[in-house]
């Protein structure tokens, strides 16, 4: 059996660390296929530029808007803050965190990503921007801290373990052991740079733990 492709419902798209993208021209039935510069897949969009950036800004979005959705709940003031807030974690953030385990985060994205958690917890309890409270002040009246940021790094560590016990094509490309050239200039920041950072544990040393707590 032959496979055969629709050329209306194909497309295409290059991953790049280029600022120009290539084109890729690919026919199909003598139809050049459409080159696109993202992709949904499995709910989470995937770009040319190989950055997870328009991603998290989209998770933003989208969970705020369910936010919006639970209001009435959210901001009831005859509910507790807490309930208000386990409400929260249970319906709201699961959205913004949707496949945050193989996320790359940049410190302005980590900024924004702080920035929505606030702007959850300043919404339940009526805190505007225009009333000063600072943020400290706003997890202190709401008798809790920054945890989201928390729930992602676990979440990342989890997913880091998995990849590793797995020994696939993913550790491959986690480890850096593709053959290959480096590009000139300052490299970007990788999936295991980003946890390393974060832990404060060197590389090589996130891979001898998690090599030693598994037993391989």
């Amino acid at each position: 059996m032959w496979l055969s492709l629709n050329s209306k419902k194909t497309q295409c798209m290059v991953i790049t660390k280029k600022p120009q993208v290539p084109i890729c021209s690919l026919y199909a039935n003598g139809t050049q296929i459409q080159q696109i510069q993202s992709f949904n897949y499995l709910g989470s969009l995937l770009t040319s530029d190989g950055r997870c950036d328009q991603e998290i800004i989209g998770r933003i979005a989208m969970s705020k808007e369910v936010f919006s959705n639970m209001q009435k709940l959210l901001k009831c003031k005859g509910i507790t803050i807490q309930t208000r807030i386990q409400t929260l974690y249970c319906y709201v953030v699961p959205v913004l965190t949707y496949a945050s385990e193989c996320w790359t985060i940049s410190p302005s994205i980590e900024k924004r990503i702080e920035a929505a958690e606030l702007w959850f917890l300043r919404q339940m309890m009526g805190i505007t921007w225009q009333s000063h409270t600072s943020n400290s002040e706003v997890l202190k009246k709401a008798n809790t801290e920054k945890r989201l940021l928390s729930i992602i790094r676990k979440r990342q560590l989890e997913f880091f373990g998995h990849i590793m016990r797995k020994k696939g094509l993913e550790e491959l490309f986690l480890t850096g052991k593709i053959e290959g050239s480096t590009d000139r200039g300052r490299q970007r920041t990788t999936f295991l740079k980003n946890i390393a950072k974060w832990t404060g544990i060197s590389e090589v040393d996130l891979i001898r733990i998690v090599l030693k707590r598994h037993g391989t």
